[in-house]
């Protein structure tokens, strides 16, 4: 009897880590392909509808959602039966893969990764973009999904470069100048009266 296998669906996202820094390496390496513009598009899309769109007005989560069905739609996907050791295995390709050339493979593959993602609770909820101005990289977030810096050197930059921050850095500074300068001066004039009192002590 012929078994046939359905890919399974597991209870993580497809695209982990590894994957995504290789998907953002790609975009980085491509940044003026079609491809990679779409994707990064898509990407931006989801970012902006993900745990349903709640810090955008209606008219936003309207104009987003359609701009992503309109781009998800643009892409054909078929189901492809093969036979393998373990019996006929069913899985999701692009049409017509055989006349893609290879940078269209790879933005099926991305597009297709990413949209496996929202088939999981929180999944693209790990997906962000640097809030460092100078920054903007895409990351994953490993430990937390409120995440808004992928590093610790954009975080501080970040807060150091806001004005209200900055000015209460110079405060700071400031009176951490005056309170080193007041230190040296007592230390300075216990030390004079050290001084004195063994000059006295040896006459």
């Amino acid at each position: 009897m012929t078994t046939i296998h359905k890919k399974k669906i597991l209870p993580f996202p497809q695209l982990d880590e590894a994957g995504f820094l290789a998907l953002r390496w790609h975009i980085e390496e491509h940044p003026d392909t079609p491809q990679s513009k779409s994707v990064e598009r898509i990407l931006e899309l989801l970012r902006h509808l993900r745990n349903g769109g709640d810090e955008l007005s209606k008219a936003e989560q309207l104009r987003f959602t359609t701009e992503l069905r309109n781009r998800v739609s643009t892409y054909r996907w078929v189901r492809r039966v093969s036979y393998t050791s373990k019996g006929l295995w069913a899985s999701v390709v692009p049409a017509d893969i055989e006349k893609l050339l290879p940078e269209d493979r790879w933005e099926y593959g991305a597009v297709g990764d990413l949209l496996d993602m929202l088939q999981f609770h929180g999944g693209f909820s790990r997906i962000g973009r640097c809030a460092d101005t100078r920054c903007g990289r895409w990351f994953y977030a490993i430990n937390r999904s409120d995440q808004k810096f992928c590093s610790l050197a954009c975080k501080q930059h970040h807060y150091d470069s806001n004005p209200e921050r900055r000015k209460q850095k110079q405060a700071y500074m400031r009176e951490h100048y005056w309170e080193q300068k007041r230190r040296a001066q007592r230390a300075d004039e216990r030390f004079k009266k050290k001084t004195r009192r063994s000059q006295k002590t040896s006459r």
